[in-house]
């Protein structure tokens, strides 16, 4: 039966310890794809890259004590800028649909095969592809 005692307090440490390690590899994932640069209105993504899905900014610090939401973060996307990703070969609708602020889209030196029809639909500021 005595085996089976935790003391309460190496519980907490293992706990905040794991909390710890959790949140630094949350904030990793949380980076912008490594082939890329991200700002709060831009992704330029300029390095060879061959993943098969489209970069996604995810929501990082903004610098306003969270007081933006997850909508807003994308909806601040202007510009993306996709060089050399050869593993990208569809554009879809949920690639495009969280960037609603989106302007001007560039792919270039890439293996873009196809965009499905509904692809831009949530793009009403798109102006330049």
């Amino acid at each position: 039966m005595d085996s089976f005692f935790i003391p309460p307090r190496i519980c907490w440490w293992r706990v905040l310890f794991i909390l710890t390690i959790f949140q630094d590899y949350l904030s990793n994932m949380l980076d912008c794809p490594p082939t890329c640069s991200c700002s709060p209105t831009e992704i330029y993504c300029n390095k060879s890259d061959n993943g098969k899905f489209f970069p996604l900014l995810a929501l990082q610090d903004t610098g306003n004590n969270g007081n933006n939401s997850i909508e807003d973060v994308f909806k601040n996307i202007t510009s993306i800028h996709i060089e050399n990703w050869t593993g990208l070969q569809t554009l879809k609708d949920v690639d495009m649909e969280l960037y609603t602020g989106l302007q001007r889209l560039t792919i270039m030196n890439g293996n873009l095969r196809g965009i499905q029809a509904r692809a831009f639909s949530q793009n009403p500021h798109l102006r330049y592809m």
